[in-house]
C-alpha cells in the first residue's frame, strides 16, 4: 500500500469539549431547540447514544436517557484567549511533530508549509 498514492481525504472541524465528553440539552428560551455537541472525534458510538438522548429530551420522557449525566450541558469551559490560542498551537505542534516522526522523510523534517507536507492548512 505504500506505493498507492492518496488522492482524496475527508476532514472536518473538530467539535471538542473541555471534558472530552459530548453534551446535550435544550437551548434556553427555545422550547423546541435541542443540541448535541462535543463529540471530539468519537462520533459513531456517541451519535447512537446522542440520538436516544435527544429523542428522550424532545419527547419529554422521564427515563435513563433524559436523566443521564450528558444532559447537563457543558460541564467545563475552555480557557479564555490568549491562553486558548497558546494551547491550540501546542497541540498543533505536537500533532505535526508526531506526523514528522512517523514519516521520517527529510523533506518533512526540514520545514516547509503544511501543504508541502501533505497536511491540512490549519
Amino acid at each position: 500500500m505504500a506505493d498507492i498514492p492518496v488522492t482524496q481525504s475527508w476532514t472536518g472541524a473538530s467539535d471538542r469539549s473541555a471534558t472530552g465528553f459530548p453534551f446535550f440539552g435544550q437551548l434556553p428560551g427555545h422550547r423546541r431547540v435541542f443540541y448535541g455537541m462535543g463529540y471530539s472525534g468519537n462520533g459513531v458510538v456517541q451519535s447512537y447514544l446522542g440520538g436516544h438522548i435527544l429523542a428522550s429530551l424532545l419527547l419529554e420522557r422521564t427515563d435513563e436517557w433524559q436523566s443521564c449525566g450528558l444532559t447537563r450541558g457543558p460541564l467545563q469551559h475552555f480557557p479564555p484567549e490568549p491562553l486558548r490560542w497558546c494551547g491550540a498551537m501546542a497541540v498543533r505542534g505536537a500533532i505535526l511533530k508526531g506526523w514528522n516522526a512517523r514519516t521520517m522523510q527529510p523533506e518533512h523534517q526540514a520545514g516547509g508549509t503544511n501543504e508541502s507536507r501533505g497536511l491540512p492548512a490549519w
